[in-house]
């Protein structure tokens, strides 16, 4: 599309209210006129009710509610969002982003919000000294990744990467964790 990133945010915003929410639409029917834009720009209802969905034998209960677990999460562990998207659903930073813009209801109708976000409410029902060691392996993880890749483009690759690779990862530099 040809159009500036907000019109066609707004388009896309109106289209999923019509979408989930029929009484919207039917009450504005006319969607494209500049005031009625305000209407469907409520991403969430304060009266949503709870969805209950059963995984694996356990009741799960998802509200709306998560999308601040979520932010409150990624604030309390000092966490990046890509770290949070990466160990607690699996995805990237961006469709956490995304995600978090946009705060869908989950309903059953929308089977993939669901299954996410009952990912995402298993990781976060995780005990926090559980989720904490989580999160400093993969960022370990994640660390010692860049790392290679750095001593891979070393221009002495042999030489100084293995001497610098083996002091980060020698028996010496041993964690404590």
């Amino acid at each position: 599309l040809n159009l500036p990133e907000a019109e066609r945010d707004r388009i896309y915003q109106e289209e999923r209210e019509r979408s989930m929410n029929p009484i919207i639409s039917m009450v504005s029917p006319s969607a494209g006129s500049p005031g009625s834009s305000r209407i469907s720009q409520t991403k969430i209802s304060a009266s949503t009710p709870d969805l209950l969905v059963k995984v694996e034998g356990t009741n799960l209960n998802i509200t709306s509610a998560i999308y601040e677990d979520i932010q409150q999460e990624m604030k309390r562990a000092k966490v990046s969002q890509a770290l949070f998207a990466k160990v607690a659903a699996n995805k990237s930073q961006g469709w956490l982003c995304e995600l978090l813009r946009w705060k869908e209801n989950p309903t059953p109708e929308n089977r993939t919000l669901c299954e996410n976000l009952c990912t995402i409410l298993r990781f976060l029902s995780l005990p926090q000294a559980e989720r904490d060691v989580v999160y400093e392996e993969e960022s370990r993880h994640h660390h010692n990744e860049r790392l290679q890749h750095v001593v891979q483009l070393s221009p002495e690759p042999i030489q100084v990467g293995k001497s610098i690779y083996a002091d980060l990862t020698g028996p010496d530099c041993v964690s404590s964790t």
